[in-house]
Formats: C-alpha cells, sequence, structure tokens
C-alpha cells in the first residue's frame, strides 16, 4: 500500500469531498456547467481512438465502433484504434528499443498516420496510481497532447478512467484506488471545461451501475461493459443509443413509430397485418446480452397464435396477448447486417494493430531494421485489406426497407 504524507491525505480528502458533492448534484456523463454542441461530423471522417487499455481491450469487441457508425450511418465514419495498455499522456508505454523517436514523439507520429478528424482520447488510469502527487504532471501532459490535436486540426474528445469494482482475493486497497481515480476524472472535466471539449465521465456514470457484470476482474470491461461505456460515449457526442419502437392498432388501423422510422405501404386487419419499415440506424448485434432490442406492439388481433416474418424470413412467434403487450425483435435481417459488420470491424481493428504494432517492430523499423527492411511493406498490404473492409462495410450501411408481415399460424 502506499504511504502518503499529511498534506496528501488532507488533499485527497478535500478534492474526493468536492468530487462527491459533484457527483450528487449533477451525475451527467457530460461536463455539467457547460453548453457545448453537439459533435459535428463530416462524410468521411475518420476517428482515432488513444489510451491505455480501456481501448487496446475494446479492439476484439468493435462496439465502440459499431455504436458510432450506427449514431451517424450517413457520415461514412472510419476509424483506427491505438489504444495501448500501461499508457500514459505522455506515451510511456509506447517505448521502442531504440530512440529516436522518444515515447511521446512516437505516440504524435502515430496519431498523425492515422489522419485524424476526431480524436477520443483516454488517459488518466495509469497516472491515478501517482495520487495526488502526480496530478500537475498528467494535467499538463494531457493539455500538451490536445494542443498537439488541436494542431493537427482535429477535435479531441476526452474519456474518464473507469472506476475499479471491489472483487474477492484481490490485494488492493480499492476505495483508495477510486478516491485517485475519482480526483484524475475530476481533473480531465476542468481541463474539457477550459478548453470546450465533450467529455464522456466513465467513472461516474459506471459508479451509478457499477457492477461487477460489466467487468471481466474488477478492473477491465468485458462486452457488456463496452455496449455500456458505449452508450455513455455516444450520449457525450449529443447523441443516445436509438430507440426502436412500433406500436400497431389492428382495430383503428393506426401505426405509430419512434424515432427515424418511416413505415409505409401498411396493412392492417385483425387477422395479420403488413407494412414496410424505413430506418437508417442498424439494431445492435443481438448477442450483447444488454442491448435494448426492437420492441413491435400489435394490440386488438383476434385470439390465436402469431409469427412474424421479415423479409421472408421467420422472426419469432407468439400469442395475440403477448403481441399486444410487446414483443422483443432480437434477430432478423437487419441483425444479419449489423453482426456482418461488427465482424468486419472486428477485422480492421486486428489488422491495424497488426500493422502499427507488428511483434518484429524491431527488426521491421527499429534499431535492426537493416536485418529485415525489405519485408516492411508488408506492414502496408494491411492497409489494402483495411479499405477493401472499409469499403464493404459502407456499402452493408446502405440499407433497404424491410417488409414485415404478421400471419396468423394457430
Amino acid at each position: 500500500m502506499r504511504t502518503f504524507n499529511f498534506l496528501t491525505i488532507c488533499g485527497l480528502i478535500l478534492i474526493t469531498l468536492t468530487g462527491l458533492m459533484n457527483h450528487l448534484e449533477a451525475q451527467s456523463i457530460r461536463t455539467d456547467d457547460q453548453d457545448i454542441q453537439p459533435l459535428d461530423l463530416k462524410e468521411g471522417s475518420r476517428i482515432t481512438f488513444v489510451g491505455n487499455s480501456l481501448f487496446e481491450q475494446a479492439q476484439p469487441y468493435g462496439i465502440q465502433e459499431f455504436m458510432l457508425l450506427s449514431a451517424w450511418p450517413d457520415k461514412r465514419l472510419t476509424f483506427r484504434n491505438l489504444g495501448w495498455s500501461g499508457d500514459t499522456a505522455e506515451g510511456s508505454a509506447r517505448s521502442y528499443i531504440s530512440t529516436p523517436p522518444q515515447p511521446y514523439d512516437l505516440l504524435i507520429q502515430q496519431i498523425l498516420a492515422t489522419a485524424p478528424d476526431v480524436v477520443v482520447i483516454a488517459y488518466g488510469g495509469m497516472e491515478a496510481y501517482e495520487g495526488l502527487n502526480g496530478l500537475k504532471k498528467f494535467e499538463d501532459n494531457l493539455i500538451r497532447l490536445i494542443d498537439t490535436i488541436h494542431s493537427m486540426e482535429a477535435q479531441p474528445v476526452l474519456v474518464t478512467p473507469i472506476p475499479q469494482i471491489p472483487i474477492e482475493k484481490i490485494n488492493v486497497n480499492v476505495k483508495e484506488r477510486n478516491d485517485n481515480l475519482a480526483l484524475y476524472t475530476q481533473k480531465i472535466k476542468e481541463i474539457a471545461h477550459k478548453k470546450d471539449l465533450l467529455v464522456a465521465d466513465l467513472f461516474n456514470n459506471f459508479q451509478q451501475i457499477g457492477q461487477t457484470a460489466y467487468t471481466e476482474n474488477g478492473i477491465h470491461l468485458n462486452e457488456s461493459g463496452y455496449y455500456q461505456a458505449g452508450k455513455m460515449l455516444l450520449s457525450s457526442l449529443g447523441h443516445k443509443d436509438p430507440v426502436w419502437n412500433i406500436d400497431v392498432n389492428s382495430k383503428t388501423n393506426e401505426i405509430n413509430a419512434s424515432g427515424d422510422l418511416k413505415i409505409t405501404d401498411p396493412g392492417i386487419n385483425r387477422k395479420g397485418l403488413e407494412f414496410t419499415v424505413h430506418d437508417k440506424h442498424l439494431p445492435h448485434p443481438g448477442h450483447i446480452k444488454t442491448q435494448s432490442g426492437r420492441t413491435l406492439v400489435i394490440q386488438g388481433l383476434h385470439k390465436g397464435v402469431y409469427t412474424l416474418l421479415v423479409d421472408q424470413q421467420n422472426i419469432v412467434s407468439a400469442t395475440a396477448k403477448a403481441w399486444a403487450n410487446g414483443v422483443q425483435i432480437t434477430q432478423g435481417p437487419a441483425f444479419d447486417k449489423a453482426r456482418q459488420i461488427r465482424e468486419k470491424l472486428i477485422q480492421i481493428n486486428d489488422l491495424y494493430f497488426q500493422a502499427y504494432r507488428p511483434l518484429n517492430r524491431t527488426y521491421l523499423v527499429g534499431m535492426r531494421l537493416h536485418e529485415q527492411e525489405q519485408n516492411a511493406y508488408e506492414l502496408e498490404v494491411n492497409n489494402l485489406f483495411i479499405n477493401r473492409l472499409e469499403d464493404q462495410i459502407a456499402l452493408l450501411l446502405n440499407q433497404d426497407p424491410n417488409h414485415y408481415q404478421l400471419k396468423r399460424i394457430k
């Protein structure tokens, strides 16, 4: 356990109490005391994620990328993930065996190479181990990084660390750890306020829902955790998780739909119905257990069992009573397309990781490149595959309308 002098302990107590008061006053994932316009993305924007293990361990899920694509389906967004476990805002984990470049210079080179329009920055988790003594250094390093990204004419977005969840058999003072994380979270939000930046406060939001079900080991997020973090990030950018609800009354022949849904070609009676759904957003892939799904309510049907078909694909069967209460739609053509896109996003993350962090980087781009420099071209080959996958994603995002039919089967 770390030892603290008297002034350090007093400082921690004061700042922790201040953070608690702010938390109770307004629990928001955006900076509470400012009015920032939602993120405005142009078509073809490149979003780069940079930070520590929070982003590196997100790569095998592809969730944050998918949720951003679903929020802006007409922008043809592309993504690069530069997460590096153990990293800090000065790039301390990105050290090659040889220098130059220095770690921070390498971090900037890697960001520049992605040609970003938006850089989502998630630091503070590692620096928080230094407690109050390391706070000023972290502030200086983060501001330097923000200013450098601004000089690239890219827009920084800040993300706070996540809290540590107490679990059994870990010899860690979790309260002390979270006190320090709260300290650094508050500093990140203060910097966001001064710089007029969007900020996603994962720390306080995960404190609210703080269940171990969202982490693998109390420290790193699992699939459900990254889904929750994705919703928090979307909200901080001015968007909410898209809601999909359709309410049909077969007695009055009325259809009400939520959000951006548009319904055409309705044909409704008390023994069945059909209509066409135009939706610019894709659902979150069905194997994410925490997904909100899509709810279809059909009131006024005669007693019996009815099956729903979407583009002639059997989706779900339920009684008239169940349809009147609302049935969750968790599969179908749109979900199939969403899974395909997410799989391609995961492939892109893997390919880019291999390109910018090859296992034999010392030989390809480091001090021994004179031995294997002729093979460095293979790193660029990955970009060809990435470009092809991005083109395929763009085609999948061009959604065709889906034809819904409800037929009585019993």
